[in-house]
């Protein structure tokens, strides 16, 4: 959201209540997450989410003992994994992370759970 802040004067910026209200029940988990404790993450700009699966692994704090992975993440989780054919348009670094990634999950005992089903569309349709 970058246009509505322009709208206003510099001094006149704020956030709403649902935005502090957010942060806040972030800022608990953040330092007492309650177990046990679930990531579930998905979309479409992996190389931002990846980071976010490596700290929620490594951190012992704020381990997860599950991730549930969605969206294009998960289909490149499927893809290291063999389960995935479709042709995904991914840097070979971002494959080599997730491989990574499913190995460094597996020895520590976190489970990822991934769609067992999904519908692949090559292109953009608004008709199922």
């Amino acid at each position: 959201v970058t246009l509505v802040p322009k709208l206003f004067e510099k001094r006149a910026k704020g956030i709403g209540l649902l935005i502090e209200h957010e942060m806040n029940e972030l800022a608990k988990i953040q330092s007492n997450p309650r177990q046990p404790f679930v990531l579930v993450l998905g979309g479409c700009k992996i190389s931002k989410k990846i980071p976010m699966i490596d700290y929620f692994l490594s951190n012992k704090a704020h381990r997860a003992e599950t991730i549930l992975l969605g969206g294009m993440v998960a289909l490149v989780f499927l893809k290291v994994q063999g389960l995935f054919n479709g042709d995904l348009d991914i840097e070979p670094a971002v494959l080599a992370w997730a491989k990574t990634l499913s190995k460094k999950a597996a020895h520590k005992q976190i489970e990822f759970i991934l769609p067992t089903d999904l519908v692949w569309h090559t292109k953009h349709s608004t008709t199922i």
